[in-house]
């Protein structure tokens, strides 16, 4: 396409010259032998009207007003005519579209009509080729471009294997459902380079490894303040706590993800996760085998509070962390970026299963505070593994289609720039964090689909957090009579995520992502999984629960992945960080919020009204959950086998 456009603009740029000031060719040729000549500079020869300006290109050696002047020397002016056409036209370019001036003698007589007709379909064909070209991937545009000039120049005789590539991308465009138009090159399905599969096992391993010690610390915590300091307050607070300083982390998260390497950042929080967890074991520890040591009992409720807060703050980092790295290990890809969510989330739950009935067989034979001792060891393995990572260079991988999309409609134009080198002076700061949420707001509220699919992402997830977090522990303990079956409904709820991931995968694998296997099929059946939380009010039974949490999970796990993805591969990878880290800092907002407010319900009234109001208010989110699913359907493109989302 590089060639067609610089053989494109030499015709219209020598049909210009012959309808208003005469053949160049033909003033070469006419030259007494033996004399120099000076063409006119090829500024002004390729001058084009400003609607058919390339600043799209951005790119000096493409300036087509700073062209130099040449200079046809005397030997090449006394040469054979053909050999001085060809100084200003490489024979490559002689086709129908060559000047009549420059052919033959017989035909230098144009007429004024047809030097029009073909004046105005050049125009047409150069507008045609420089929005192809602008719309097709930066670093292809200039390499092509340049290329090709510098062939028109004679700068550069031979031929380049990239010459077709921004045509081959053009030739594959498809739309979006945000109805942009994108590439089709980046929706390939081939498999990942050997040291990025590699990259992707050890994800996994390290995602297996974690997921044992959050179990411990998922049920432990909320048991111990229920159980050891005897309040559902304390249980609130405790989720309250974790979940504020998820928001303040996972803000900061944001930026620092998009200028550091999101494994490095995972792998510290995780180790300072393990530090933490490491410190409240030690106060209880030193409370049982050396009582009255300091002369106070060491683990107050407010100093674990202290110490799971901060241990919150650090899993909203790494939990920003592991939405940005999928996308930066397999590319642009949205198939692949939802299968490897999906295999991610399986190994997640393989391990949340296992984790669960460990926690749930030491719950059996001793106190919550034993159950914490899987979680320092087994974080402090999975930040060995994540460090181990060696993440490719955002360079090397083609923007995202739907980020090129959002970046049309205004999303991400304040990050042209590296964020690396726009804050390498100034370093980081608490305005910086706030600059950072802004910009991650901005993200997805410009687009419409993108407000959507975070809404659809962020309500699930919130009622997800409670139940495991503190529904189910209160469930369990004040319903059920007995703490340990929170164990086996938190691991119902970890199988029932397994599964839905499982499901995705084999829907994607079959269907291509297509027809209804896309975001509002699977928000759909969220919702309605939802409603089965009714039977905390109407059977509050295990065996009841247990499968009715599994299903509420399965449909939960295959939407919230499927969104995820679809945000992943939306986003322009200058603000997934940022942006994700506001979805989530939005989300434990809400979730701290709750927490606090259903913790003083329950201390105050029985469980089983508070449990009714929650039900109530579920019912009323289900019904914006189908709307959502609808107004993202109304979004997707109509043939939906052409563009998975």
């Amino acid at each position: 396409m590089g060639r067609r456009l610089a053989a494109t603009l030499l015709a219209f740029s020598m049909v210009c010259a012959e309808a208003q000031a005469g053949p160049v060719a033909a003033r070469v040729l006419s030259a007494p032998v033996g004399a120099a000549q000076r063409v006119a500079p090829l500024s002004a020869t390729f001058a084009l009207p400003s609607s058919l300006s390339l600043g799209s290109l951005a790119a000096p050696a493409l300036a087509l007003t700073n062209l130099p002047e040449l200079s046809i020397a005397p030997a090449l002016a006394a040469s054979a005519p053909g050999t001085a056409v060809s100084l200003a036209r490489p024979a490559a370019f002689v086709s129908g579209t060559t000047p009549l001036s420059a052919q033959p003698a017989g035909r230098a007589a144009a007429p004024r009509a047809a030097v029009a007709k073909r004046v105005a379909a050049l125009t047409q064909a150069i507008a045609g080729d420089s929005k192809t070209l602008a719309e097709a991937p930066l670093a292809s545009a200039r390499s092509d471009s340049k290329t090709s000039f510098d062939r028109l120049l004679g700068l550069n005789a031979g031929t380049s294997d990239a010459s077709d590539s921004v045509a081959a991308s053009a030739r594959g465009r498809r739309r979006n459902p945000l109805g942009r138009e994108i590439a089709a090159g980046n929706r390939a399905d081939a498999p990942p380079a050997p040291k990025i599969a590699s990259a992707l096992k050890t994800y996994l391993a390290g995602t297996a490894l974690f997921k044992l010690g959050m179990e411990a610390v998922g049920l432990g915590v909320p048991l111990i303040a229920l159980t050891v300091f005897g309040q559902a307050k304390w249980a609130a607070m405790m989720a309250v706590g974790y979940g504020l300083s998820q928001v303040v982390f996972s803000s900061l998260a944001g930026g620092l993800l998009d200028r550091k390497s999101p494994t490095k950042v995972l792998a510290g929080a995780m180790a300072l996760q393990a530090l933490t967890v490491t410190a409240m074991i030690g106060l209880f520890a030193a409370d049982l085998y050396f009582p009255g040591i300091a002369g106070i009992q060491l683990a107050q409720p407010a100093l674990i509070l202290a110490l799971h807060a901060l241990n919150g703050g650090f899993t909203g980092v790494s939990d920003t962390a592991r939405q940005v790295i999928p996308p930066e290990l397999v590319g642009n890809n949205h198939k692949q970026i939802k299968l490897f969510n999906a295999k991610t989330h399986v190994a997640y739950e393989i391990s949340g299963v296992i984790g669960a009935l460990a926690v749930g067989v030491i719950l059996s034979i001793a106190s919550p505070i034993a159950a914490l001792l899987i979680h320092p060891p087994a974080y402090l393995l999975a930040a060995w593994v994540f460090s181990r990572i060696q993440m490719p260079a955002k360079a090397a991988a083609p923007e995202s289609s739907f980020a090129a999309a959002a970046s049309a409609v205004g999303v991400g134009e304040q990050s042209r720039t590296s964020p690396l080198a726009e804050n390498a002076a100034r370093g980081f700061a608490l305005s910086q964090i706030w600059t950072d949420f802004k910009k991650g707001a901005h993200a997805i509220w410009r687009v419409k689909e993108f407000r959507w699919a975070a809404y659809a992402m962020v309500v699930p997830l919130v009622l997800h957090r409670l139940l495991e977090g503190l529904l189910i522990p209160v469930a369990a303990n004040s319903l059920l009579g007995n703490p340990a079956a929170a164990a086996w409904m938190i691991g119902a709820s970890n199988f029932g995520e397994m599964l839905g991931a499982i499901l995705l995968i084999r829907a994607v694998k079959k269907a291509g992502d297509s027809g209804r296997f896309r975001s509002p099929f699977w928000i759909k059946w969220m919702a309605l999984g939802l409603l089965g939380l009714w039977t905390l009010t109407f059977a509050p039974t295990l065996w009841a629960l247990v499968p009715l949490v599994a299903f509420g999970s399965l449909t939960w796990a295959a939407s919230d992945l499927s969104l995820k993805t679809r945000l992943q591969d939306g986003l322009p990878s200058r603000l997934r960080g940022r942006a994700f880290a506001f979805v989530g800092a939005a989300a434990f907002a809400i979730v701290l919020a709750a927490s606090l407010g259903l913790g003083t319900l329950f201390d105050a009234v029985a469980a089983a009204p508070v449990f009714f109001g929650v039900n109530a208010v579920i019912a009323v989110l289900v019904a914006t959950l189908f709307y959502a699913a609808k107004r993202l359907q109304a979004g997707d493109p109509a043939d939906p086998k052409k563009d998975p989302a």
